[in-house]
């Protein structure tokens, strides 16, 4: 709560990635405007003129180190009301994402207006409520967890995971609801509860929801498949079972993008192309794997530094000393979920590498997405790829972690004492990444 509560506040109006896209979508909807449209080469809808115009005020801002936010700034845009008047206002990369990703925020935006609230204040109060409902689908994802519970609780209080639960985009709701999903699926398998009745719906409409919104965390539903879980009483696997679960739920998903999508999608523009970068593949197939190695040797940092913490319009890095820590912090995690005397599932060690399965194929939709629709005709590194993309399914990562077999006993007060001293490594970053937010948001966004 004080790390969020802080990021809220101190972090200027839509000073984090794709903020006023989102704040306008969850404006369109607020008013009954499920879906975007296309208009004049770009997609989106009707927003009110100081919407427009308290976000227009602070673009300046965005990815310049050397502007900085200040009172006269603030003044000028404070005292704004909502007007009534609505403008055509193109956010094509938010237009197309469904309407119930974004219902807190949506709520929260017709709250405002109903209470004639100014615009700035509306905007923060939509923070405000996206940080209470991301911090409370953590808190249940954590009391569901066993073993990824350490995991769960790392990534959810990175500098990065925090910047998003304290903003208006719709990953506020789909980051701790992919977290929830994989701490419930844990659960079933541990306990070998059976998947079945409302249960069934249960899974399939938080997969559903996670894939409409990103298509690659339709991986998720290959969970349905891991032999651990029980999907019907009796023996057997059931294999046609999990098939149908899994068809039902990528059908709805389908549809959802269909509904929502297909009104305001646009065709990248030159020098981008879907059919153009599929032209290329199909003459070059080789290309694949030159493209994810030099991708990967490109952009590796990045893609770690994006995912523990970069804050603002990533343009607000941290000390390499707390990468660092961050790192040594993840190590940490893992190797206590290896330690842990409960093990997520008592079978071999092989059998629960199954489960970084979906997460890779989570992580080559990502990029595959990214190449074909923002990465320039025939370039050799995927461009579009942030770290926090593949934040949501990484808790599978702590599930697949092998079961150590060491010579003490497994409840030895050796092993117990070198988990608890790993516990306390996890528990102690976030106060670091606080310390750390506060001095990069300060000096990015005040200091001259």
């Amino acid at each position: 709560m004080p790390f969020g509560l802080f990021l809220v506040y101190a972090t200027p109006p839509f000073q984090t990635p794709d903020a006023a896209n989102h704040f306008y979508r969850a404006i369109q909807i607020s008013e009954g405007q499920w879906r975007g449209y296309r208009f004049d080469g770009t997609s989106g809808g009707l927003i009110d003129s100081n919407a427009v115009k308290l976000a227009t005020t602070y673009e300046p801002i965005k990815a310049r180190a050397n502007v900085k936010a200040n009172r006269a700034l603030a003044e000028s845009v404070r005292q704004l009301r909502w007007t009534g008047e609505l403008i055509e206002t193109g956010f094509p990369n938010t237009a197309i994402y469904p309407a119930f990703t974004y219902v807190p925020q949506a709520l929260a935006v017709a709250v405002g207006r109903a209470l004639h609230m100014t615009v700035w204040s509306t905007y923060r109060l939509t923070c405000l409520v996206g940080l209470l409902v991301s911090m409370l689908l953590t808190a249940w994802a954590l009391r569901v967890a066993r073993t990824s519970s350490r995991f769960i609780f790392f990534l959810a209080l990175l500098p990065t995971t925090m910047m998003i639960s304290a903003s208006v985009s719709q990953e506020v709701v789909m980051i701790p609801l992919c977290f929830l999903t994989i701490a419930y699926f844990e659960r079933f398998v541990a306990l070998q509860w059976v998947l079945q009745g409302r249960w069934r719906w249960v899974f399939g409409t938080a997969v559903a929801l996670c894939a409409s919104a990103r298509p690659p965390y339709g991986a998720l539903a290959l969970l349905l498949f891991y032999p651990g879980l029980r999907v019907a009483k009796g023996e057997g696997y059931r294999c046609w079972t999990r098939i149908a679960i899994a068809v039902a739920t990528g059908a709805a998903s389908f549809i959802a993008m269909k509904v929502f999508q297909s009104p305001a999608w646009l065709p990248p523009g030159p020098p981008r192309s879907v059919s153009g970068q599929l032209n290329f593949l199909q003459h070059h197939p080789a290309a694949v794997f030159t493209i994810a190695l030099e991708t990967l040797r490109t952009n590796a940092w990045f893609y770690f530094t994006s995912f523990t913490g970069v804050l603002g319009w990533l343009d607000a890095p941290l000390t390499r000393s707390f990468y660092l820590a961050a790192g040594a912090a993840c190590v940490a995690a893992l190797i206590a979920t290896s330690l842990d005397r409960n093990s997520f599932d008592e079978a071999s060690n092989r059998r629960r590498l199954m489960l970084v399965l979906p997460m890779l194929i989570c992580f080559g939709l990502t990029f595959a997405a990214l190449y074909l629709t923002w990465t320039p005709v025939g370039q050799w590194v995927v461009e579009g790829v942030q770290g926090r993309y593949l934040t949501a399914l990484l808790p599978l990562l702590a599930l697949a972690m092998p079961k150590l077999n060491l010579r003490w006993r497994n409840d030895s007060k050796g092993v117990a004492l070198l988990r608890r001293v790993l516990t306390l490594i996890v528990l102690a970053l976030p106060f670091y990444a606080f310390q750390q937010a506060v001095t990069t948001i300060i000096d990015r966004f005040y200091v001259q």
